[in-house]
């Protein structure tokens, strides 16, 4: 999985927020999604199926 691309054609919405494709490792399957990087180093995201009907989260942090 190292060196697995799973952020995909991102567009900057606003400073620190993009909008794009998140692959899912999990399910190998694309989700249209956004994410935004956080001044704390957490990495928030948002992905959606069916024009946005059904959605999860989930949040990323650092390693240390």
């Amino acid at each position: 999985m190292l060196g697995l691309e799973i952020f995909h054609n991102l567009q900057q919405l606003a400073p620190n927020k993009y909008q794009g494709s998140l692959y899912n490792p999990d399910d190998g399957r694309t989700y249209d999604g956004q994410l935004e990087l956080g001044l704390d180093g957490l990495i928030k995201m948002k992905g959606c199926v069916f024009g946005g009907v059904i959605c999860d989260d989930d949040v990323w942090s650092p390693t240390k």
